[in-house]
């Protein structure tokens, strides 16, 4: 079972890759998880980048060189009536490439150095390939996808869709190359997790006053379900019908199957929850600039970070056994 991650330069997959320890450990809900690593290095990784949010409060910088990453996330759900509780494994294999490496394949300078990131699944490296052909098959062999849609950037970059159009043109291609296209269309699952829904700017147009309001009831962390990040995307999109967000909706809509496609309005961080435990409509941003340098004002709390990748995973398994879990 393979699981890409896919999002533009500063759209927050390498925060998101540090927030998935926080996001097992704090998982409250049928199963318990925890993430760990048979590789040193990964298992190394995986720790730097929490000691970063949690004891530094800082965001982990952006990938500078090459990574391959194997994570397992082991799952096991509570005892039910008959008094046995169940297991499951898989496994997340990803290369973190540096934006640098796209830049030069697809328009052959190195002006921007940090233009187009990508993050894929691992798999045996083909001789004499180039980087982002290598990209491509990476992409093309995954189960599933996690796409990451930054709004913060799309608002002052606008060109969330020219690092999308790129990438999937070329999967498309490839895959169609291979006999894989089922009908017209690819046959991998697709979780769009609309990131940084802790920001006021995201949060505060997603949802009304009165919604707002309401999360004070429930103590704790609140929990943004995913048909909010669905209309909040569809808002995007009617605001400015010849944006870059309404041509990704359209190439989602012509190359995945509306079945095989999920949103989810994710936080890596989570909300700034006070002293009295509950979520203050007028007090929830968790990012705040310290002598020009952000920083997160309490510990993270990652919202549906954990949970694309658990959903992807039940996907795939129901698609290949009829069996979810």
């Amino acid at each position: 079972m393979r699981i890409g991650l896919w999002g533009a330069a500063s759209s927050g997959k390498t925060t998101y890759l540090g927030a998935l320890k926080f996001a097992a450990e704090q998982a409250r809900g049928p199963a318990s998880w925890k993430v760990t690593s048979k590789d040193p290095a990964a298992l190394s990784l995986l720790s730097q980048l929490a000691y970063v949010l949690a004891s530094e409060r800082e965001f982990p910088e952006s990938t500078q060189a090459n990574t391959r990453l194997s994570w397992s996330f082991l799952g096991q759900k509570q005892a039910g009536p008959m008094g046995r509780s169940s297991q499951v494994e898989f496994a997340l294999d990803l290369l973190d490439v540096p934006g640098k490496l796209f830049q030069d394949e697809w328009t052959g300078n190195d002006e921007d150095e940090d233009d187009l990131d990508f993050d894929g699944v691992l798999s045996e490296p083909s001789r004499g390939m180039s980087h982002a052909a290598e990209l491509v098959e990476h992409l093309v062999a995954c189960d599933g996808i996690i796409y990451l849609f930054d709004p913060i950037r799309e608002e002052a970059e606008g060109d969330s869709f020219r690092h999308f159009n790129q990438m999937l043109d070329k999967v498309v291609s490839r895959t169609f190359d291979n006999g894989k296209l089922i009908g017209n269309r690819l046959s991998h699952q697709l979780a769009v997790c609309v990131t940084k829904f802790d920001d006021p700017r995201v949060l505060g147009r997603a949802m009304t006053r009165r919604e707002l309001e309401k999360l004070r009831d429930t103590p704790g962390q609140p929990r943004i379900t995913s048909d909010i990040a669905v209309r909040y995307f569809e808002m995007l999109c009617r605001e400015r019908p010849d944006s870059s967000v309404q041509h990704i909706r359209d190439s989602i809509v012509s190359n995945f199957y509306p079945d095989r496609v999920r949103f989810h309005a994710t936080s890596s961080i989570g909300f700034y929850i006070g002293a009295n435990n509950r979520f203050d409509p007028a007090d929830y941003a968790n990012v705040v600039s310290d002598r020009g340098r952000l920083r997160i004002r309490s510990r993270p709390q990652p919202m549906n970070v954990l949970e694309p990748l658990v959903t992807l995973v039940g996907r795939i398994r129901k698609s290949r056994t009829g069996v979810s879990g």
